[in-house]
Parts: structure tokens; C-alpha cells; sequence
């Protein structure tokens, strides 16, 4: 059984418009490029647990495969809704 990668799993929520999908946004950024995208760390431990899980599944699966094409095509598009804000 292979396991989803979160970053297709969750691709709709981190492309959404409200707060927690904006921290998850910046999270996903920042795996990208730390420098440009900063992430105050401080406020993901007031996620909802849901938020949370989807941040650290997030977080294990980029320490165990990196930065694959589906993630750096979502950091592209992310980007995009970023800088149109």
C-alpha cells in the first residue's frame, strides 16, 4: 500500500482563503525557500488538530523524499496566489 503524497492530498486547502490554510500555505513555502517564505512557528501549535496533522504530514514527507515535482509545481502556484494577494 503506497502512501499519498500530502502535498496532492491537500492541495485544495492550501490553495483556500482562510487563516489556518494561509499558515499551512506559508508552511509549504517555506519548505521551498525558508529565506523568502518565514514561518511563525509560534502559531501552528494553535492549529486545530486536523490543521496540525496536515502540517506534519507535511513536514515527514518532505524530510523523507525532499523536494519532488509535485512539490515544487505547488510552490509555483502557491507563489503565484501569494504575490496576487
Amino acid at each position: 500500500m503506497s502512501i499519498e503524497n500530502p502535498f496532492i492530498k491537500y492541495r485544495q486547502t492550501l490553495v483556500d482563503n482562510y487563516s489556518t490554510a494561509l499558515l499551512l500555505r506559508l508552511a509549504v513555502l517555506s519548505l521551498y525557500n525558508g529565506d523568502i517564505w518565514q514561518v511563525p512557528l509560534q502559531k501552528y501549535p494553535l492549529m486545530d488538530d486536523i490543521h496540525y496533522s496536515i502540517f506534519l504530514e507535511m513536514l515527514a514527507w518532505h524530510r523523507k523524499h525532499g523536494e519532488d515535482a509535485v512539490l515544487m509545481e505547488l510552490c509555483e502556484e502557491l507563489k503565484s496566489l501569494e504575490l496576487h494577494k
